[in-house]
């Protein structure tokens, strides 16, 4: 089995070789089409160093199944050697069969007193052998630095921290060298590092058109649909962090320290507020574009992605703005007061895990705008809590639960064993 993985990873290994590009393209034309222009080049320049680390991978492997290979030699030829009742020609069979593989076997005399590899002294030769692999490609990204310097609290951080809770930043790229340092001191930014951003999300924002602009006309239409259009607003965003001044109808510089400006978004919309009008479009990128778009009231208006189930009265009343008054990652409880039916918009990404209760009732959870929560409430003073609660991850925590009871089982399981079959040992020596 494992020279049959050697032989795998070492067909891999030659196809990284010879045709790593055109590997590249085929598995992108099928998993990943629409790829941006910079993780596509990225990809092909790795076509090298992926052949090579697979090689390296397949000799590991191959020299594991050498000393499985090995191992059964000797046990076979340690066998007939030791037959002191054989002929004289059997042995010295055995004795040049033996010298095939004598430097491999008195690698074996020497790490066992009984001539040869032990189970326990296998699995530490193989984990030496794990560990080494892991290290020659880990330590290429292992670098020791100063948290201190790399994530130094500065001027604009502790002004941000005074400001109380909900709202996120949108950072300009090359504003600090690390895109997530804001949110390493607990402030919500629209963009920053994350191995798994939900698509919904990144179409919305259109983060992808955006991270990769490149020429100047790029930059000036992208940055400003985004600084200019509405998705700044229905994402909760009161500061834009910068390296140069905004100072115009919709943002004002408050704050600059060492270079880097704060400047606020006076459009900026409540993390939750209650809309009396809505439209539905059930395809979630046409309710996208309908909500960015400008002829859309989108401060007191919402798109559903279905009818919200109570009497709005389709007014052009203004929103009104919802407290917070809990806000921890897995669940949100929210005050509404108000004298007619309503959708309760959260500006926080929609997804299926998210229960909601009024007043301890369930109640559905709608797309609102493409991207982000909304709950019809009837009118008056309720309580609506929003929890996240997924299926997937309750079914996972109980079968790792019950992975760790069986482990625990099969541990006392054979120790009692052992114990038994000790003394019974112990019995027969007496």
């Amino acid at each position: 089995f494992l020279s049959a993985c050697a032989g795998i990873l070492a067909f891999i290994a030659l196809l990284f070789t010879v045709a790593a590009e055109s590997i590249f393209k085929l598995w992108a034309s099928i998993f990943y089409s629409s790829i941006p222009d910079v993780k596509s080049m990225s990809f092909e320049t790795m076509g090298p160093s992926l052949a090579a680390e697979t090689w390296i991978s397949a000799a590991l492997v191959g020299l594991i199944a050498l000393f499985f290979h090995l191992h059964r030699k000797y046990q076979s030829v340690s066998a007939k050697a030791k037959g002191s009742s054989k002929k004289d020609s059997q042995s010295k069979t055995a004795d040049t069969q033996a010298g095939v593989v004598s430097a491999f076997n008195n690698f074996y005399y020497h790490l066992s007193k009984h001539g040869g590899l032990t189970a326990g002294a296998f699995v530490i030769l193989v984990a030496l052998i794990s560990t080494v692999d892991l290290w020659r490609e880990d330590s290429k990204f292992i670098n020791v630095v100063s948290l201190d310097s790399y994530l130094r609290e500065d001027g604009v951080t502790r002004y941000l921290d005074q400001q109380g809770d909900n709202f996120r930043v949108f950072m300009f790229p090359d504003t600090y060298g690390n895109q997530n340092y804001l949110a390493y001191y607990g402030t919500e930014q629209v963009f920053g590092y994350h191995g798994n951003q939900l698509k919904r999300y990144d179409d919305f924002t259109e983060r992808i058109m955006i991270q990769s602009a490149r020429t100047p006309e790029q930059f000036q239409k992208v940055y400003g649909d985004m600084f200019y259009g509405n998705k700044l607003d229905l994402l909760n965003v009161r500061y834009v962090v910068s390296p140069f001044p905004l100072n115009d109808y919709k943002f004002q510089q408050v704050y600059n320290y060492a270079n880097v400006y704060l400047n606020q978004n006076k459009l900026v919309l409540p993390r939750a507020r209650v809309v009396f009008q809505y439209e539905v479009i059930e395809d979630t990128e046409e309710a996208q574009r309908r909500a960015r778009s400008r002829e859309f009231d989108y401060r007191n208006s919402v798109v559903l992605d279905k009818e919200p189930g109570i009497d709005t009265p389709q007014d052009s009343a203004a929103y009104v703005e919802a407290k917070i008054t809990n806000d921890i990652i897995n669940n949100y409880d929210v005050q509404v007061k108000m004298d007619k039916p309503g959708i309760l918009i959260l500006s926080e990404n929609y997804y299926p895990a998210w229960k909601a209760t009024i007043n301890d009732k369930p109640v559905d959870i709608l797309l609102a705008d493409g991207n982000f929560m909304a709950i019809p409430v009837e009118a008056g003073e309720h309580t609506v809590h929003i929890e996240f609660d997924s299926d997937y991850y309750n079914y996972s925590s109980l079968i790792t639960r019950l992975t760790w009871l069986l482990y625990l089982g099969t541990a006392v399981y054979f120790l009692v064993i052992n114990r038994r079959q000790r003394g019974k040992n112990n019995e027969r020596s007496d």
